[in-house]
């Protein structure tokens, strides 16, 4: 049974290649009328400090891909207008956001961007970039790093459990199982959790974000926008909005944007949703979005920006927009880009009936 499930595997994998190389993807171009990918990406991988992230290889390959096979590259705020005011003329486009403002976008991200003149939005935790804290789950694999028991011990919501680990694959796969479980957890039980966890490490948990955990700075960000970037806003703390109080969110949007603005001219009225997912944002969030002049907001969901999102000045679609994660390989980035993806979108959702 393993060996027929790995034989399937690479024949999948072998047709997903011959598709996606050639000419064969241009064929799915008419899915793709008024609708554009948006890729997100996150941290950039650096060696020297152990991070773990986007590979600098696989983000040039992308791009180079995107750039030879005639892409154009659109701000966020381009993108937003061009759906909006003519999007039968969009063509083949893409654009590129990058979450949370971590160091390493200035060291690596945009440097690489820069080689294929490509534009960006940066999403910003303005709290993070003020270095009034630093987000918990970076806090949760710092104190599994320095757990030298290699054991922790939870207690949430009356419910007990012992997590060990053996080595570093099995630490990370036990820090992304914390982090996946946490998040589904109201704000206060979330601290709390925190708190065993970082009590429980072998070494003090540092008030301000270590240099692997870094963020960018207001001076970063200002040397950011002269080069063609532009920010938007990602909330104060990075909470889950649709699980804090009604002041909170109006708080953590409000104040992410003024803080943005006072900071650099290259603001633009865009929000991402901390975490993305569909549950993790109400009706709430999207109308104080509109009544604050948002023109639009970007979620986690994988899927297209489409012009039907903008279609309508009122309509509450363009504050729930989709986007694509960065692919990790490259037939994925293809599939997604050509349309192969959307037409497998249509397939999924035909009435077959």
């Amino acid at each position: 049974m393993r060996n027929s499930r790995a034989i399937a595997s690479r024949l999948k994998h072998r047709a997903r290649a011959v598709v996606t190389n050639g000419p064969v993807p241009w064929l799915f171009r008419y899915f793709m009328k008024g609708a554009v990918p948006v890729f997100m990406l996150h941290r950039f991988e650096d060696r020297a400090l152990g991070v773990v992230g986007h590979s600098q290889e696989l983000v040039r390959r992308h791009l180079g891909w995107l750039r030879e096979h005639g892409f154009r590259f659109l701000s966020l705020a381009d993108l937003v207008r061009e759906l909006t005011e003519s999007p039968d003329e969009i063509g083949r486009a893409v654009a590129i956001t990058v979450d949370d403002g971590y160091a390493g976008f200035a060291r690596f991200g945009q440097p690489i961007l820069a080689e294929f003149d490509v534009p960006a939005t940066v999403f910003l935790t303005t709290g993070f970039i003020d270095r009034t804290m630093w987000f918990w789950w970076d806090r949760i694999d710092f104190a599994l790093k320095h757990n030298t028991r290699r054991r922790c011990d939870l207690t949430i919501a009356q419910l007990s459990m012992t997590l060990t680990w053996a080595d570093e694959e099995s630490r990370v796969r036990v820090r992304g199982n914390i982090v996946e479980h946490l998040k589904l957890l109201l704000e206060e039980d979330r601290l709390a959790a925190l708190e065993q966890i970082t009590s429980q490490s072998s070494v003090e948990v540092p008030h301000g974000a270590p240099p692997s955990y870094a963020p960018l700075s207001w001076d970063n960000v200002r040397s950011l926008a002269q080069k063609g970037i532009t920010f938007g806003p990602h909330t104060v703390t990075h909470p889950i909005l649709s699980r804090v109080s009604d002041a909170q969110s109006a708080m953590e949007i409000r104040e992410s944007w003024r803080r943005l603005k006072d900071e650099t001219t290259a603001a633009v009225p865009i929000f991402c949703y901390p975490n993305g997912r569909e549950v993790d944002f109400t009706a709430r969030e999207m109308d104080i979005l509109k009544r604050e002049g948002f023109t639009a907001a970007f979620t986690a969901t994988a899927g297209y920006a489409e012009a039907r999102d903008f279609s309508v000045v009122d309509s509450v679609s363009r504050y729930r927009v989709r986007r694509y994660p960065f692919p990790d390989r490259h037939e994925d980035l293809v599939q997604i880009a050509s349309g192969i993806e959307r037409a497998k979108d249509y397939v999924r959702n035909w009435n077959w009936r």
